[in-house]
């Protein structure tokens, strides 16, 4: 009887080794199954937390203002006063003859008097001259056998009696051919002078000559 009960003992004692054992293998098992699936979960983690920096701000670099440096400003110097010359002329003499005021109307009636000879235009005048007496021109003989016409603008010098002095010919038309006629004509017409602050003076004025045939 106590063999057996010796004998009953050691298979519960080995029995119990066993599930002791099983169990220990069991928790060693679980345990390592959690340590492999650990990284897996860590490196999800890692992967989906990543944050990106941005790159930080350019500095801006500080522009540098030239200095614009003023003119400086010149002072004038101020302007030495005029000499006073008034009291100082009194004992000088610069040659000059004396002023006689006899003299100046000497001069006047000179001027006057040169109006004499003066030729004025026919607008400047107050009165203009007036034909006296006007012969009729000749028609050239070539010209009244051709039946040709025209006419002669010219220049009369009236002088201070009323006589023609000069003659000029502005425009003839046909030229050449009543030329010399109309100067021969105009040189005996005769005129009343014309007069400028009452006294007669010398004037051009303009006279036209027409030749037609009747």
């Amino acid at each position: 009887m106590i063999d057996e009960r010796r004998q009953n003992r050691r298979r519960l004692a080995g029995l119990a080794w066993m599930m002791g054992g099983s169990l220990a293998v069991l928790i060693l098992v679980f345990s390592m199954n959690n340590t492999v699936g650990m990284p897996d979960k860590a490196a999800a983690t890692t992967a989906t937390n990543v944050s990106i920096q941005k790159p930080p701000p350019k500095k801006k670099m500080p522009v540098k203002k030239r200095e614009v440096r003023k003119p400086k400003s010149t002072q004038k110097s101020p302007r030495a006063p005029l000499p006073k010359i008034g009291g100082g002329l009194g004992g000088l003499s610069f040659g000059i003859p004396d002023f006689d005021a006899a003299a100046l109307g000497d001069v006047s009636d000179k001027l006057l008097g040169d109006m004499d000879a003066m030729v004025m235009s026919e607008e400047a005048v107050d009165d203009p001259p007036t034909v006296r007496s006007r012969p009729a021109a000749v028609y050239p003989a070539r010209a009244r056998a051709k039946g040709i016409t025209g006419s002669v603008t010219l220049s009369l010098l009236i002088d201070e009696t009323g006589d023609v002095e000069r003659v000029q010919i502005l425009e003839a038309s046909p030229p050449g051919v009543f030329d010399e006629a109309a100067r021969e004509a105009v040189r005996n017409w005769r005129f009343d002078p014309a007069s400028y602050k009452g006294k007669h003076v010398k004037v051009w004025v303009r006279q036209t000559v027409h030749f037609k045939l009747v």
